[in-house]
C-alpha cells in the first residue's frame, strides 16, 4: 500500500506501470494498492484511521507513506499549499510546515543528507 503526493500517483509516469509504486510493485511481486492523492495528500486524521483499519484488515502486508512538503518556486517568491476541510486540521498542517519552512531540521542532523539515492544508467 502507498500513500502520498503527486510522485507517489505517478504524475511524471509515462504510462500507470512506469511510475514508481508500479516498478516497486512489479519488482517484489507484490500486489499494488495506490492510495496517491496528489496535492491533496495531507495525512489527515482521518485517512490515518482509514489506512490503519486497512492494515488492521490485513489490506496489505508492507505500506510506504510518501510525504512532503509540495512547494511552487515563482521568480520572487515560493508558495507551500496546504488545504484541509477540517478547521483543527488546518492548524496543525500550518503548524508542522511552518516549522519545516522556518526550522528545517537539515541544520541539525547532518544524515539528512544521506536519505536520498539515485541510480542513473
Amino acid at each position: 500500500m502507498t500513500y502520498g503526493s503527486s510522485i507517489t500517483v505517478g504524475m511524471d509516469a509515462m504510462t500507470a506501470a512506469t511510475a514508481w509504486t508500479s516498478v516497486l510493485a512489479h519488482t517484489l511481486k507484490w500486489d499494488l494498492l495506490n492510495k496517491g492523492f496528489a496535492g491533496s495528500c495531507m495525512l489527515e486524521y482521518d485517512m490515518a484511521e482509514y489506512l490503519a483499519q486497512l492494515g488492521e484488515q490485513n489490506a496489505y502486508d508492507a505500506g510506504i507513506l510518501e510525504l512532503g512538503i509540495n512547494a511552487m518556486t515563482y521568480p520572487d517568491k515560493t508558495v507551500y499549499p496546504v488545504a484541509s476541510c477540517n478547521d483543527k486540521d488546518f492548524q496543525n498542517l500550518m503548524d508542522v510546515y511552518l516549522d519545516a519552512v522556518l526550522h528545517p531540521n537539515i541544520y541539525q542532523k547532518e544524515e539528512i543528507f544521506c536519505q536520498e539515492g539515485w541510480h542513473y544508467e
